[in-house]
């Protein structure tokens, strides 16, 4: 399952509007809780940052200092778990590029990541496992304190009460 925090949602959701008709996007960091994710933090969009209206490019180097300076303040417990952006305007269905790029990242760093599009419409989040070729679309389970709760089955009390 997946735990995205309210801020994470709220981050994403306003820098897709403030970017209009191009995309937006940033980097999901957060915890590994067993085989769950839990999303604290989305970066935004930054000045070297390249994006057009299906396109989002992420060249600022600002994503890797915020990331590489959570996880030193966690004492290296928060870590890079995903990717969001943004399909203005559109559906939140993964393009092809898409997931070329999550089947890329996931096979690079080993282990599953959590990818988030969100549109004016609605907001898709996907799990994607290495050595698969296609990611999971999770639905929503819950809304809880904590956050928003995604998953395979309707039991979200498996989440919140994992180590």
């Amino acid at each position: 399952m997946i735990l995205l925090d309210h801020k994470v949602v709220e981050t994403a959701t306003a820098s897709m509007r403030t970017a209009g008709v191009n995309e937006a996007g940033g980097v999901l960091l957060g915890f590994r809780r067993g085989p769950h994710l839990h999303g604290t933090i989305a970066t935004v969009p930054a000045s070297r940052d390249r994006a057009t209206p299906t396109r989002f490019h992420r060249q600022d180097p600002r994503h890797q200092e915020i990331a590489l300076e959570a996880w030193r303040r966690s004492n290296g417990y928060v870590d890079w778990i995903g990717e969001w952006h943004s399909h203005p305007g559109g559906s939140s269905i993964p393009s092809r590029v898409d997931l070329e790029t999550w089947t890329q990242q996931v096979g690079r760093v080993g282990t599953p990541m959590m990818f988030l599009i969100v549109s004016s419409r609605q907001m898709g989040v996907f799990l994607m496992r290495p050595r698969e070729k296609l990611p999971a679309q999770l639905q929503e389970l819950d809304r809880a304190s904590e956050g928003i709760i995604f998953g395979y089955s309707s039991s979200a009390t498996e989440y919140l009460s994992s180590p």
